[in-house]
């Protein structure tokens, strides 16, 4: 987190971008937002369910998607919850810890999960494997880091086990960079 202080009054204020800037991951994606708002827009989906939220919904969600937003931090829901409530978003946060994975969470069209897999398993392909069997989407959009802590560009970005996950369980997927990540999006075909 860069900065938590100033958030309220940035969000009172409505100073979207300077709020996105006070999270380290949405800071880095600040300008890749539009591509992915329009990626969602051309996968017509009614609904979103967010795992490891942070502040993604603010540059992500709007009125037409009933938007879930999911994560283990109260600071970032309650900043969520402001938005949603100031913005008539339909959706609603809750708190939840992405490895206990559970057959209850909201249905939704696209899971989004962005660059939480590798920071919270050891061995993140039984965990993703969970996750893409017991969440009923239609379409997951993942995201990984492919720069190293220290800044360096990653030799391999791609999550190998991931691609060996996703043709054994035959789901569609394509991948796209931006500058920090790399994206998955994938297509459940059997739902």
């Amino acid at each position: 987190q860069v900065s938590m202080k100033k958030r309220p009054e940035l969000l009172q204020n409505n100073q979207i971008k300077e709020l996105l800037k006070t999270h380290s991951s949405t800071a880095e994606r600040l300008a890749f937002y539009p591509d992915l708002k329009k990626l969602i827009v051309s996968l017509r989906i009614t609904s979103i369910l967010d795992l490891g939220c942070g502040l993604n919904p603010l540059a992500l969600a709007n009125k037409e998607i009933n938007y879930h937003a999911a994560d283990i931090k109260e600071d970032d829901l309650n900043i969520v919850k402001i938005f949603f409530q100031k913005n008539k978003i339909k959706g609603e946060v809750f708190i939840y810890d992405l490895r206990k994975i559970s057959d209850n969470l909201p249905k939704a069209d696209l899971c989004i999960i962005f660059k939480v897999l590798d920071i919270i398993e050891k061995n993140p392909y039984k965990l993703t494997e969970k996750i893409l069997l017991n969440i009923m989407s239609k379409y997951f959009l993942i995201s990984f880091a492919t720069k190293t802590l220290s800044g360096k560009k990653m030799n391999r970005p791609e999550r190998r086990w991931l691609d060996y996950l996703l043709k054994r369980l035959n789901y569609k997927y394509k991948t796209f960079n931006s500058d920090n990540e790399i994206f998955y999006l994938i297509t459940k075909t059997k739902l």
